[in-house]
């Protein structure tokens, strides 16, 4: 049985910048492997190496990691407090 404490530390990650990280990952290979060869379904789509690596780091740093981060902030502002309130 899972206590509260567990529950929450499953549900909000400590680590922000990783989750974000991966999270960013998980985005741009779908999107590179699902959306794009499906939107333009009768033309092959053909990858630069270079704009490949500045999509992947872009998908990180600049969509993944504020995500995780402001999810993060709103988490922990929604955390009870001792008297049973939420703090703001």
């Amino acid at each position: 049985m899972q206590t509260a404490s567990n529950t929450e530390n499953l549900t909000r990650p400590r680590h922000a910048l990783m989750a974000g990280a991966l999270f960013g990952i998980a985005v741009f290979l779908f999107m590179r492997l699902v959306v794009l060869p499906l939107s333009a379904f009768p033309h092959p789509i053909s990858f630069e190496p270079l704009g490949t690596v500045l999509d992947l780091l872009s998908h990180m740093l600049l969509f993944g990691i504020p995500i995780a981060i402001a999810a993060k902030k709103a988490a922990h502002n929604l955390q009870p407090t001792s008297q049973g309130r939420r703090t703001r």
